[in-house]
């Protein structure tokens, strides 16, 4: 079965994380940097690393890019589960609440495919 364009480049940088070429902490290249070296588009560069993210081998880091985990991942679902974007994460329940005209803020539960749901406080810290 043929790959999408963001497997191929997320399957690229897991293998320079996993080889040791980037080692945890190490500022990976920018979505811009990989949307030129790749020839393609942002939201395929953008998937790529919401790829990586949730595997667990990189972490985002608002308006500094993207960087290995400090505990990278040892394959495919064994991470631990992590949400992804923390601008989505902070702001899913006001969003929301204000969607449904609530004045109380919603909880949310986050979960990964073939993992237990982690709540949303045990991720976050307190969503109220």
């Amino acid at each position: 079965m043929k790959q999408y364009k963001y497997e191929e480049i997320a399957a690229n940088i897991e293998s320079k994380i996993t080889g040791g070429q980037y080692l945890p902490g190490h500022r990976l290249p920018s979505v811009r940097t990989l949307k030129q070296q790749y020839r393609t588009s942002l939201s395929t560069i953008q998937s790529e690393y919401d790829e990586l993210l949730l595997r667990g081998l990189v972490e985002s880091a608002p308006r500094s890019g993207y960087y290995v985990s400090a505990r990278p991942a040892t394959g495919k679902g064994t991470a631990t589960p992590i949400v992804g974007d923390p601008v989505f994460r902070n702001n899913l329940a006001v969003i929301t609440s204000r969607n449904l005209k609530r004045s109380a803020i919603s909880k949310f539960n986050v979960a990964a495919p073939g993992a237990p749901a982690v709540a949303a406080t045990a991720v976050t810290g307190s969503v109220e």
